[in-house]
């Protein structure tokens, strides 16, 4: 019985320690110069963000990079998204989309 505990413990540390590498690997992979905003398809608060950018961010910052990433559509921008909402403490009851970022700022 004791052998299977620590053969848990052991299978449960892994993971941890897999998810903080695939994480920081995420973080370290995020553009600090592109806004990104995490929408999916159906959002109304989306498509008011998305419009609010394209109205009132892109005229006046022509060379801003903007990525729009789907949280629905790409299994690697859901991914960054999770990350990202926990690396910024974003409490599960508070996250959601439209999610923009830019740099280290959400």
């Amino acid at each position: 019985m004791r052998k299977i505990v620590i053969i848990c413990l052991l299978v449960v540390a892994t993971l941890i320690l897999v998810y903080k590498q695939s994480e920081r690997k995420v973080l370290a992979d995020m553009p600090m110069d592109t806004l990104m905003v995490f929408s999916q398809e159906g959002c109304p608060h989306c498509h008011h963000a998305l419009a609010y950018i394209d109205e009132h961010i892109r005229p006046f910052y022509p060379d801003l990079k903007i990525e729009i990433l789907d949280v629905n559509k790409d299994q690697k921008n859901r991914a960054k998204f999770f990350v990202l909402a926990d690396s910024y403490q974003i409490p599960d009851d508070q996250l959601g989309t439209p999610l923009i970022v830019y740099g280290n700022k959400h």
